[in-house]
């Protein structure tokens, strides 16, 4: 009478562990196509993405990778003043 105890307690702590690998795996799953979505060409920013914190969106990082790029022309502008103006001290 144990043992059939036993195996039924085993078999069904079983069943709960792989229902809840399966929903982990699914969640996983969706998470990762849902980062390859690309938005549609000419599609705006809606209204409620403007005040979204969101650090995931591919909205938002496709604006940070833009914003990187003009911080970065605007550093070079500047460097290229400094190297100008020193050039001229000496």
């Amino acid at each position: 009478m144990n043992l059939a105890l036993l195996k039924l307690f085993l078999t069904s702590i079983f069943i709960q562990i792989a229902i809840i690998a399966a929903l982990v795996v699914i969640f996983l799953l969706v998470t990762i196509l849902n980062l390859h979505t690309k938005a549609k060409r000419g599609e705006d920013l809606p209204e409620k993405c403007i005040s979204c914190s969101s650090t995931s969106c591919m909205i938002k990082l496709k604006d940070v990778n833009k914003i990187k790029e003009e911080m970065k022309e605007e550093l070079n502008k500047n460097c290229e003043k400094e190297n100008t103006e020193e050039k001229h001290e000496r």
